[in-house]
């Protein structure tokens, strides 16, 4: 397959079809792959839902409980927990996504964390054992977001108190996000799974991602080029929907999806180092070793040398129907205090994304 019939999501099996009707497979079941454990698990429609629910049951002994999220962070993730009612601070990453602790040690002195997120970016498992020794000296409860982890790997969901995953982030379901959650306070009447029937539909995603399935390469690449921002806008407010219940379908579908998650990982590994051989000649570097291990990559990371040349490059791909892709949407605390979120920023405006879920052929696959 070559760089232009990429698709920004995978794409469900026409065997999945059947999937979406039928009886839901009970919740316990379809955590498997994700619970290391004895782990409580909570299903909700997105992960930013469950962390909206650690918010308000925080808030239970908490009032306004405040929220630390790293400073490279989407903010469009971060609305339903302010909804909730957190009090949000951002503490400061570095330029290879190890946390600022010197900055941190600071902001600790004026707005002490009751929840603490320590992200896994990408798919990569990043060392949390350093997040558990500041949370236990600050009172604070430590959540592990591996919304880009595919699968559990390395030490990921083995040190926080709560994990979250996003399966619809990495496999083709119309939702889903996962809740473990490994402390024994988030046992109670105020933690509670969201109404089943508040859950939302799966009818346009379906029928998105048929259409994406059976269209033309060169309708595909047209879809990408219309759908381009400029590469450095960062488009405030909205948020997921406000359905937090993850659909039947969608529980069904993760069933049958994540049997499949070892030839994923598998491809996926292979897709990133395919991309990552390709780019070797482009004036930058990938934001992540080439070494894996059992760990799944989201999206390969390839950090331009400048802004300008990422800039470049995003205009260039999706012009030609590539659809690489910028992250975060920075929340405009982190934008308005430049000073204090240098690194965070900087990756923002250099780091591209391309996604590995589709097979490549690197004999085939061209990104001038």
């Amino acid at each position: 397959m070559s760089a232009s019939s990429m698709t920004p999501a995978p794409l469900p099996c026409w065997q999945d079809v059947a999937a979406l009707r039928g009886p839901a497979p009970a919740r316990d079941e379809i955590a498997r792959p994700w619970r290391l454990g004895t782990e409580r698990v909570h299903w909700f429609s997105r992960s930013a839902h469950a962390l909206a629910r650690l918010v308000a049951w925080r808030a239970g002994s908490h009032q306004k409980p405040v929220l630390w999220l790293p400073d490279y962070f989407c903010n469009q993730s971060s609305q339903p927990a302010r909804a909730a009612g957190a009090r949000v601070r951002f503490y400061p990453v570095r330029s290879d996504l190890s946390i600022d602790w010197v900055a941190c040690r600071d902001l600790v002195k004026t707005a002490p964390p009751d929840l603490f997120v320590f992200v896994h970016f990408f798919g990569r498992p990043l060392d949390a054992a350093p997040a558990a020794d500041f949370c236990r000296d600050a009172g604070a409860i430590l959540i592990e977001d591996a919304a880009h982890v595919a699968k559990p790997a390395g030490a990921v969901g083995t040190i926080g108190d709560f994990t979250f995953y996003s399966p619809h982030k990495v496999l083709a379901v119309p939702n889903g996000g996962l809740l473990l959650a490994r402390t024994e306070a988030a046992d109670t009447a105020s933690f509670v799974d969201p109404a089943s029937t508040d859950a939302p539909p799966v009818a346009s995603w379906f029928t998105k991602r048929i259409l994406q399935k059976i269209a033309p390469i060169a309708l595909a690449r047209l879809h990408v080029r219309l759908a381009t921002q400029a590469f450095a806008e960062d488009p405030q407010g909205g948020a997921p929907s406000s359905m937090a219940a993850l659909s039947s379908a969608a529980a069904r579908l993760i069933q049958r999806s994540a049997a499949r998650l070892s030839a994923i990982g598998i491809e996926r590994r292979r897709n990133e180092q395919a991309l990552r051989e390709n780019l070797a000649r482009h004036p930058g570097t990938p934001l992540f070793s080439a070494d894996w291990d059992d760990a799944v990559p989201y999206r390969f990371a390839f950090r331009a040398e400048s802004p300008d040349i990422a800039a470049r490059l995003y205009h260039t791909w999706r012009q030609r129907g590539i659809p690489v892709e910028t992250w975060p949407d920075m929340a405009l605390e982190v934008l308005g205090a430049a000073e204090h979120h240098r690194d965070a920023i900087a990756l923002r405006r250099t780091v591209l994304l391309l996604p590995v879920h589709a097979p490549v052929d690197p004999a085939r696959l061209r990104l001038a």
